[in-house]
């Protein structure tokens, strides 16, 4: 007796396109989501990278000009090594006013032309980058290094660096704190990064 062909099952292979489909978009997302994360990290390394090439570059200048960096000589009083503006304040960075690497300065001049130049060298190397530079020969000078991170993020939202305590520094709970801590007299706004050194010319 002839048999009736079976009825079969319809649309089952579209089905499994759709899922695969669903699939291979959620690693599609997965990867633009680690793709995305990888730069983040790759513009925050190239700005930490910078802070070596920063700092050795300041303590060329002051070790070159000793007679200028604070507390060689009790005579003067306002050395331009002593630079604590506000973040603020170095939104616009100044022309360099006499190159001292092409003409003869005076000791006086070739600090401020040190600090000109180091600002526009921080400038070029990190985003919006901007410096501090306080302390003496006896006790160090104390370079903070401070840059932009659009990716400061706290919640979604800019989060600001950690003030530096007035403990004193060999404060076993502060040691580590002072290493990113931006210092009360550069009032760094939300997303500014900051980092300490300490120079012995």
């Amino acid at each position: 007796m002839h048999q009736p062909p079976k009825k079969t099952a319809s649309g089952v292979t579209l089905i499994e396109v759709l899922v695969s489909l669903l699939i291979l978009s959620l690693g599609l997302l997965g990867v633009l989501g680690l793709q995305a994360q990888s730069v983040r990290f790759q513009v925050g390394s190239a700005s930490r990278a910078s802070l070596s090439v920063a700092l050795s570059d300041i303590s060329d200048r002051l070790r070159s000009n000793l007679s200028m960096v604070p507390g060689y000589d009790m005579t003067v009083t306002n050395s331009p090594y002593s630079y604590t503006a506000t973040w603020t304040a170095q939104d616009e960075v100044d022309e360099v006013t006499r190159d001292c690497s092409t003409t003869t300065c005076t000791p006086t001049q070739r600090a401020t032309y040190d600090i000109e130049a180091w600002r526009n060298h921080v400038r070029t190397l990190m985003p919006r980058g901007s410096v501090n530079l306080s302390g003496n020969l006896n006790t160090g000078m104390n370079v903070t290094l401070m840059w932009f991170d659009k990716d400061f993020l706290s919640g979604g939202e800019l989060q600001s660096a950690p003030v530096c305590p007035t403990a004193p520094e060999d404060d076993d709970d502060n040691r580590m704190l002072r290493q990113s801590c931006c210092p009360t007299a550069v009032a760094a706004p939300a997303g500014v990064r900051c980092a300490n050194f300490t120079v012995f010319p």
